[in-house]
């Protein structure tokens, strides 16, 4: 009887410690975070594996910062605290429209919202360039391993605006640590700065940053 108990007892708790494990597990290894960085409430920042932190500007519309370790507060605010891979304070967004010159230009660019699902942070915009408009979704993900991070960007298959292509624009100033480029279906223009074009029928860039 007393062998019975006790293995009944060892029964439950394996049992409870495997429902406990996977009742703690989340659903998805990317959520908000809920800090308000740099005291601006039109940055929002999402937490990723690794201790690693993207914020976007939902404002001016563009990848704001990235980084890895966590947070700290001061009298200004909480601020990013940890390791900068990129910080680009934005004066408009870095979606372009480019025309059939090759001459790119800033439209006016609204956040439409963002949502998590299968474990990528998924982003829409609405992009308009006078009475015409577009709009351009976005899917997001990171891994961490041997010293590098990879931030993967997929841009979904969007419908052009008359004659223009969409451009991702990366400031060379806004790159804190060494930076390669690979694209899927798309080109990378390098010059004084980086361009990320996408093609209208969807494109994947990773972006490689070594520490």
């Amino acid at each position: 009887m007393k062998y019975l108990l006790l293995t009944t007892m060892v029964i439950y708790c394996l049992a409870f410690q495997a429902c406990s494990k996977a009742q703690i597990k989340p659903e998805n290894n990317i959520r908000l975070a809920k800090y308000p960085l740099d005291n601006s409430s039109h940055i929002i920042t999402f937490a990723f594996p690794e201790n690693f932190y993207i914020s976007f500007d939902t404002v001016e519309c563009g990848l704001y910062k990235i980084w890895q370790g966590g947070f700290t507060a001061t009298d200004s605010g909480i601020i990013a605290k940890g390791d900068l891979y990129f910080e680009n304070y934005l004066l408009n967004s870095d979606i372009k429209l480019i025309d059939n010159t090759g001459s790119g230009y800033s439209p006016k660019v609204k956040f439409l919202g963002y949502q998590i699902k299968n474990d990528c942070l998924n982003i829409k915009y609405k992009i308009i360039d006078e009475q015409n408009h577009m709009i351009l979704e976005e899917a997001i993900n990171g891994e961490f391993y041997d010293d590098q991070y990879k931030l993967t960007r997929k841009i979904s298959s969007y419908t052009p605006i008359l004659n223009t292509l969409v451009g991702i624009y990366i400031p060379n100033s806004s790159i804190r640590k060494t930076l390669k480029i690979a694209s899927k279906n798309g080109e990378v223009a390098a010059g004084i700065d980086r361009l990320l074009l996408p093609e209208k029928d969807g494109s994947t860039f990773t972006l490689s940053f070594t520490k």
